[in-house]
């Protein structure tokens, strides 16, 4: 007979690194090592505090699924429009949160304790952050859950990894023609536009990093990104979290300057021989010098030399990662809801909002027009008279 699962809830930050050993037993990306975690929890207002579920057969662990409880406002948006921002307790659980044994039983044993969570009212909702379509944790948050109060039209989205060969050469042979010339091109005619005045900075050193975001966020403030109220935002959280990454020796700020002015950057972290795309930004004023492409030329480059083995772009479409990637995964984030009359409004805010999103991004999508309302998007954002980005 099977040992039946037990679920103990964690709240308490001491309690989580009571169990840092097994968390760090088990293989996970980098958004749900521990001290990352512990970092969020310590240094994000809007955290109220841990929620860890630790599933145990007997006496040992199983598995966990890492959550906090959030309060702030949470949009539901059609495109990039906020159709509905209400203020509400949430559970979060933050890509690749589950680590440990993820079968079929386990995750089925974890859903139900979320929901009674919400039950007991320790929020008005929980989220799972991208998860994999074919997951046993996918099937579970959506069969587990009343008819009420689950995701009936989750949105699905590609999650983009470009995995990386051995050296600079099969990096370019591993390219269709037309993308490595177009990196190779656009690198050569920057240089001759800019003589003698084109220059990389890559941060590691945290005795650098205040320095270094001075001259992202001057490229940052003029972003498409920026005005859509996203992307990189120099604020104290974010401080503290690329700190940390520098103090455990992953972050890496990439800047690329034109006679000496910050035109664009990358900001991420190498985990685990994985680099971790997390921002990235140009000053439209350079946009038809492509200093972006220039940029990723330089990091892909520089990635293949150190021996990393794949960029991890996450989960919004761009055209260069449909060439550049090839490796995709269908991912998609999953809402629960409480039994409550709040939990109600918020399933039917989701709703609403997904009746519209979900089939027009699908019929964008099967048209080729989606890269066209976001470029159209994103005009709009800049403003007018400003350039599409490349």
């Amino acid at each position: 007979m099977p040992i039946e699962a037990d679920v103990h809830i964690l709240r308490g930050l001491p309690e989580i690194e009571e169990i840092r050993p097994i968390w760090e037993s088990w293989p996970g990306n980098r958004d749900s090592d521990i001290d990352v975690f512990l970092t969020v929890c310590r240094s994000s207002p809007e955290v109220l505090r841990p929620h860890v579920l630790v599933l145990s057969r007997g006496e040992k662990a199983d598995a966990i699924l890492a959550g906090r409880i959030v309060q702030g406002r949470f949009a539901f948006r059609v495109g990039y429009f906020n159709a509905f921002k209400p203020r509400a307790r949430a559970m979060t659980f933050s890509y690749g949160a589950l680590r440990g044994d993820a079968c079929a039983e386990n995750c089925a044993v974890l859903v139900r304790k979320i929901v009674q969570s919400l039950k007991d009212g320790e929020a008005d909702f929980a989220l799972l952050d991208h998860v994999e379509v074919d997951s046993a944790l996918f099937r579970s948050a959506q069969g587990v859950p009343g008819f009420l109060f689950r995701d009936h039209l989750p949105t699905v989205q590609r999650h983009w990894i470009m995995e990386l060969p051995n050296s600079v050469k099969q990096l370019y042979e591993g390219l269709s023609y037309n993308q490595g010339q177009h990196f190779r091109r656009t690198a050569r005619k920057l240089r001759r536009t800019f003589p003698q005045k084109v220059r990389f900075s890559r941060l590691q050193d945290p005795a650098d990093l205040d320095r270094m975001l001075q001259d992202v966020e001057e490229i940052a403030k003029k972003t498409y990104h920026r005005k859509l109220g996203w992307g990189f935002i120099n604020a104290a959280a974010q401080r503290d979290f690329l700190r940390m990454q520098a103090e455990m020796g992953w972050l890496r700020v990439y800047v690329l300057y034109l006679a000496d002015r910050p035109c664009a950057f990358w900001i991420g972290a190498l985990y685990q021989e994985r680099f971790y795309a997390d921002f990235t930004g140009y000053d439209p004023e350079f946009t038809r010098h492509a200093p972006g492409t220039c940029l990723l030329t330089e990091i892909l480059e520089g990635l293949c030399t150190e021996g990393v083995k794949a960029v991890d772009f996450y989960f919004t479409d761009s055209a260069y990662k449909e060439r550049i990637c090839n490796v995709t995964r269908r991912e998609a984030t999953l809402y629960l809801f409480a039994p409550t009359p709040k939990g109600l409004s918020l399933s039917a805010m989701r709703a609403l909002t997904s009746l519209v999103h979900v089939p027009t991004r699908a019929f964008l999508e099967r048209t080729d027009l989606i890269q066209r309302v976001k470029k159209l998007w994103r005009k709009m954002a800049r403003g007018k008279g400003q350039p599409n980005p490349s």
